[in-house]
């Protein structure tokens, strides 16, 4: 071949290529573009699935605190909305859809968020496909039980050292107590104390007539297994309610509605006022102060008797032992206005000297369990009432505490549809099942965002 014809031939070649390149550029714009945009679909998808998860747990944890029912839950329902918006800050509002839903499944109960949001697309309406392509992304997480019923405050007073059980002023008995009183140390074991039956009598009279009892010896081992374990108990209850617990950051604390676990953790003095209660008639409603903040005095205002009991848990230590700086904790209850109440609740400071005044005609029924006890209080009866004893605090189950959904099997049925949910690693997927007698409408199921396949359109209809 010529050195001519073999010039022609390269130049032949090169042209072809171009020609070549030229075609396929679009294509290689094409598939940057669908890149690009398939991009942008996932940092959707990943904020919306971070933001579902956090809300789920939310909810669980708002369904348990409110009392809310599958069928009614307007209080997790509030706390997944609070902390959709906090986590999508002004996506929320561009939100095309959002679903809050709960379900009992085997005994156990489910809530669930869901959510869509449009994501706009840059380069793909350039190929004609939609300016608009939805991302969706949801949760499920399991309600989470506190477990409350295995507590019990058996007696009426329980201490290491128990002084100022003194019944008489003006030769009358004008303080009482209804129930055990025991005395670790053993040290004032067998001291007399009265009844109610004994108010305004005489001394003679009361003795007389029977209406005495006596502080009773107790093994500082057993109760020192039953403070370890109460405080356990406490802390899982805790633990287990999660984000329902009220942040009590002000020296003073209006108490009333229907939540169950408040906490201190501020530093001054607690001021309570008692409003009222609403909820379960006889659950109990929690006040853990955090005793290492500065403070030495629990003080507690109330209308009239509380329906739901007050069980104060103090968590610090007598300040200062020395005679010259004892700072013992004082807990003072009177009724508003100085009116008579029945105060219902208990106070459990195991680590603390407890100085106790109530308000004179006042009533305590609960339990006060301290490390040294003393009261101050003058005309005021002290009753024992077990405030666990057919309350609605729970069934005796184990606390647990609200979570993501990871058992495997889920099974979410309703209109006779059926959902299997199986886990993979830790991230939830959901396969569709269908049967002769049964259709099945598959959803996407939250976990991690960081593997989990982009549900890009389309919307379930709930748990199945």
């Amino acid at each position: 071949m010529s050195r001519f014809g073999y010039r022609n031939q390269r130049e032949g070649q090169r042209g072809a290529l171009l020609v070549l390149f030229a075609l396929l550029l679009p294509v290689f714009f094409a598939c940057a573009g669908l890149a690009v945009d398939l991009g942008n679909m996932y940092s959707y998808k990943s904020n919306l699935q971070n933001a579902v998860d956090a809300a789920a747990l939310a909810g669980a944890s708002g369904y348990t605190a409110g009392g809310d029912t599958v069928d009614y839950h307007p209080e997790a329902d509030q706390m997944a909305a609070e902390y959709l918006k906090a986590n999508l800050d002004n996506s929320y509002s561009s939100l095309k859809d959002k679903s809050f839903e709960a379900q009992t499944v085997s005994g156990k109960t489910y809530y669930r968020v869901k959510v869509t949001e449009p994501s706009p697309t840059y380069f793909m309406r350039i190929l004609g496909i939609k300016p608009y392509i939805d991302v969706s992304a949801d949760a499920v997480a399991l309600v989470g039980n506190p477990g409350t019923t295995d507590l019990h405050f058996k007696d009426l007073i329980g201490a290491r050292e128990i002084l100022g059980l003194d019944s008489l002023k003006n030769g009358r008995v004008n303080t009482t107590y209804d129930g055990n009183v025991v005395d670790l140390s053993s040290r004032f074991a067998g001291t007399t104390i009265y009844t109610s039956s004994a108010l305004g009598q005489k001394e003679n009279q009361a003795n007389a007539d029977g209406n005495y009892s006596a502080v009773q010896a107790g093994e500082a081992s057993d109760y020192n297994s039953f403070y370890r374990s109460t405080t356990e108990k406490i802390n899982e209850m805790y633990d287990a309610a999660g984000s329902s617990v009220v942040d009590w950051n002000y020296t003073n604390r209006a108490v009333s509605g229907s939540s169950d676990y408040y906490k201190k953790e501020t530093s001054g003095n607690a001021n309570l006022s008692i409003g009222e209660l609403s909820g379960n008639e006889g659950k109990p409603v929690y006040l853990m102060i955090d005793g290492t903040k500065n403070e030495n005095k629990i003080n507690i205002t109330i209308n009239s008797t509380n329906a739901r009991p007050l069980v104060i848990i103090y968590t610090g230590t007598t300040k200062n032992n020395n005679k010259n700086n004892y700072k013992p904790l004082t807990l003072n209850i009177f009724g508003s206005g100085g009116t008579a109440i029945t105060f219902t609740g208990a106070l459990y400071a195991p680590d603390a000297d407890v100085v106790v005044n109530i308000g004179s005609g006042c009533v305590f029924e609960g339990s006060i369990y301290s490390r040294d006890f003393d009261v101050v209080s003058s005309g005021a009866q002290f009753r024992y009432r077990d405030i666990f004893s057919g309350s609605s605090s729970g069934s005796g189950t184990t606390s647990t505490k609200s979570r993501l959904v990871e058992d495997s099997s889920l099974e979410f049925i309703k209109n006779k549809k059926s959902i299997n949910i199986r886990v993979k690693g830790g991230i939830l997927h959901e396969k569709q099942k269908r049967s002769q007698s049964a259709e099945g409408v598959p959803f996407g199921i939250g976990g991690s965002s960081s593997s989990y396949p982009l549900c890009l359109c389309g919307t379930g209809n709930g748990f199945g």
